[in-house]
C-alpha cells in the first residue's frame, strides 16, 4: 500500500497539469461577441484579395502584434461582459481564444518584463499586473486563450462553464453558417451604449425603456455555391416592438445621410449605397449584396477601416504616404541631325 502511494500522487498529478481546452474558458451567457473565421476566408478565395486590398497595412501591424504570419491563424474569438459600474474598465471580463492550423508563436510582447509566468491551477500561464490583470494561456501548440484575470482565473480554480451566448446573440447568429465574420454588441449599457450608440445616432431620443437593445453586423457568403457572392448584413435589435423602433428607424436614415458627406465614412460610401431596410418585428435590418468576391473585397475593406476607427483610417494613409512616387522617367533626347 505504501508503495502505491507515489504512483497514485504521480497520477493525480498529472491529472491536474491536463490542459483545460479553450470552450472551457469562454463565459456562459454573454451578450458582447467577434468572431472572423480565417480558414473560410482562405477556402471562399477571399483572403488573398483582402491581403492585396487596402486593408495590407492594417493586416501588417496585427501580424506584428500576433508575432507571426496570420496564414497560421484559423480562427479568432473575443468575447466580452463589463462590470458594474459598466464604465470602469478594470471590470471588464474578456476571452479571447485564437485557434491556429500550426503551431502559434508566441509574441515578443511577453517576454517584457510587465510579464511573468506563475502557476495557476497547476498551469503554467503568462501573467500582467497593472490597470487589470491580464493572462495568457496556451493549452496546445495551436491553441491561446487571452483575457482579464476576472474571466480566466476562475476556471483555473475550477469553475464549469458551458461557454454559450445569451438568447438574444443565439438568436442573430441562428441559420447564419456561412458567417465568414460578425460582431455582436449589447448597447443598452457603459461605453458600447455612450460611445458607440450614441456615436452613431446623434441627438436621437428614445422612450424609456424602448432603445435598441444589440447591434450586430455579419459578412456572409449567399448565393450560388458556382458564383458566391459577399453580403453584409447590419442589424438594430430592440428589447420590444413599439414606439422606440420607428424612432430607429427614422435614426437610421438620418444616419445614412449624414454619412453620405461625413469624412469619416468614406471608405464606407460604396456599401451605404447598397444598403436596403427592411423591418422584422423588433428588428430593423440592413442588407447589401456586394457582389463577386472580387468585385466586393473593397468594399469590404472600407467597412473594416470605417469600424477600425481613425487609427487604422490613419495606418491605412500613413502606409499609402510612406510609399515613394516612382522615379520620373528619363529625358528623352532628341534626335541628332544627320551630317
Amino acid at each position: 500500500m505504501i508503495k502505491a502511494v507515489p504512483v497514485l500522487l504521480f497520477a493525480a498529478l498529472a491529472v491536474a497539469q491536463e490542459p483545460i481546452p479553450a470552450k472551457s474558458f469562454v463565459l456562459d451567457d454573454y451578450h458582447n461577441v467577434v468572431s472572423v473565421d480565417l480558414a473560410k476566408l482562405r477556402a471562399k478565395d477571399i483572403w488573398g484579395d483582402l491581403e492585396a486590398s487596402v486593408l495590407k497595412p492594417v493586416l501588417t501591424e496585427l501580424e506584428r502584434e500576433f508575432g507571426g504570419p496570420l496564414d497560421s491563424l484559423d480562427r479568432m474569438l473575443l468575447v466580452a461582459e463589463f462590470g458594474d459600474p459598466a464604465e470602469d474598465a478594470r471590470l471588464i471580463r474578456e476571452v479571447r481564444v485564437f485557434e491556429g492550423n500550426t503551431g502559434l508563436p508566441v509574441p515578443t510582447s511577453l517576454q517584457a518584463k510587465t510579464w511573468e509566468k506563475r502557476d495557476l491551477g497547476g498551469r503554467e500561464v503568462w501573467c500582467r499586473s497593472g490597470f487589470r490583470e491580464e493572462r495568457m494561456y496556451q493549452p496546445s501548440a495551436n491553441v491561446q486563450v487571452w483575457g482579464t484575470g476576472l474571466a480566466l482565473d476562475p476556471v483555473f480554480e475550477g469553475e464549469k462553464r458551458h461557454g454559450m451566448p445569451c438568447a438574444d446573440v443565439m438568436s442573430l447568429l441562428s441559420g447564419k453558417e456561412e458567417s465568414l465574420a460578425y460582431i455582436v454588441l449589447d448597447v443598452t449599457r457603459g461605453p458600447l451604449r455612450n460611445q458607440l450608440l450614441r456615436g452613431l445616432f446623434k441627438d436621437v431620443d428614445w422612450p424609456q425603456g424602448q432603445e435598441p437593445s444589440f447591434l450586430a453586423l455579419r459578412l456572409l457568403v449567399t448565393g450560388d455555391p458556382d458564383d458566391p457572392h459577399l453580403t453584409v448584413e447590419a442589424v438594430l435589435r430592440h428589447a420590444a416592438d413599439g414606439e422606440g423602433v420607428a424612432v430607429s428607424d427614422k435614426a437610421i436614415d438620418a444616419f445614412l445621410e449624414r454619412a453620405r458627406t461625413a469624412p469619416e465614412f468614406r471608405a464606407m460610401r460604396p456599401v451605404l449605397r447598397e444598403f436596403h431596410k427592411k423591418r422584422d418585428r423588433a428588428d430593423l435590418l440592413l442588407v447589401a449584396d456586394l457582389g463577386r468576391s472580387r468585385q466586393a473585397v473593397g468594399n469590404v475593406a472600407g467597412i473594416v477601416i470605417a469600424l477600425l476607427g481613425p487609427q487604422g483610417r490613419a495606418a491605412t494613409v500613413e502606409a499609402e504616404v510612406a510609399v515613394p512616387p516612382p522615379p520620373p522617367p528619363p529625358p528623352v533626347e532628341p534626335p541628332k541631325k544627320k551630317d
